[in-house]
């Protein structure tokens, strides 16, 4: 440990590429989630210009309202679609009795139901 130790203080560059390495790690390991905050980040500088050239006195209350409205419009979107699922569940609960229902239905009714 100590020649390890010992031969970083000599080289920093040694260093200095390690720092490289692990940074383009993290990049790659984290960049789908840089990119959704990057442009994240430039959508709400987006909307920051608008409503600053839209009435330069009310930029910081036009983005409060208008964020506060995303919020509740997602949080419907959200509800919408936890509906969404639970009946697409439940739909998928019903599909798998009716092969079985099919088969008592045609039983009832005297067909053959042969595969060949």
């Amino acid at each position: 440990m100590d020649s390890i130790q010992q031969y970083f203080s000599i080289h920093p560059l040694a260093i200095m590429v390690l720092v490289f390495v692990g940074l383009l790690l993290v990049y790659f390991i984290f960049k789908q989630l840089i990119k959704m905050a990057i442009v994240l980040i430039v959508l709400l500088l987006a909307l920051a210009g608008y409503f600053y050239f839209k009435s330069p006195g009310n930029v910081w209350e036009n983005m409060k309202g208008t964020l506060q409205k995303a919020k509740t419009e997602a949080g419907g979107v959200v509800e919408k679609g936890k509906a969404a699922y639970t009946a697409g569940k439940n739909l998928y609960e019903k599909g798998k009795t009716v092969p079985g229902d099919i088969k008592k239905f045609l039983d009832k009714n005297g067909e053959t139901h042969d595969r060949r």
